[in-house]
């Protein structure tokens, strides 16, 4: 499990090449927050209305115009966000039941945010890197993808899969 402060960081590294960074689960938008300089545009979707509330009235979010939150079930509102993002991008994923407060259809959607992703890159050929957070999770929670399956569709799509300090690494 990573700290906020190496999330961050991990997510700098990968993102150098990118102007763009998309996030499934803004939880308190720390992560937007902290990335506000690093990235021209910058999306956050979360599913809980009350989260989401209080994330896109933050005076902070408001000044920032750069910053895109968003409401919704990721699966539903990432295809959106996809077909107007019109160049590379870094992707972090953490788009999860957290055990309280609002379900979506699945306990984590990142099978399918992720095939998503990856073939939206695919078909507009354009770069990507998409980190996955929360491993340890895959494949030992019911509603949860497989890490066989997380893996399968990295290769799909001829991307390396890469598992490290509990996060999944697909570029």
């Amino acid at each position: 499990m990573l700290s906020d402060l190496e999330r961050v960081t991990l997510i700098r590294q990968y993102g150098q090449p990118y102007d763009v960074f998309v996030e499934t689960g803004t939880a308190g938008g720390f992560t937007v927050i902290r990335l506000v300089n690093d990235f021209k545009r910058l999306v956050t979707i979360e599913l809980d209305y009350d989260r989401y509330v209080v994330v896109a009235a933050r005076e902070f979010m408001l000044q920032n115009t750069n910053i895109l939150p968003l409401f919704g079930d990721s699966t539903r509102v990432l295809p959106e966000v996809l077909s107007f993002l019109n160049e590379s991008a870094v992707f972090w994923l953490d788009a999860h039941y957290v055990g309280s407060g609002v379900r979506g259809e699945v306990d984590s959607p990142a099978d399918t945010e992720l095939e998503m992703i990856l073939k939206w890159s695919k078909n507009n050929g354009l770069d990507c890197a998409v980190l996955i957070d929360d491993a340890r999770f895959f494949g030992h929670d019911p509603g949860w993808p497989t890490m066989f399956r997380l893996e399968r569709l990295a290769k799909d799509y001829d991307r390396q899969f890469v598992l490290q300090d509990d996060v999944i690494r697909v570029t």
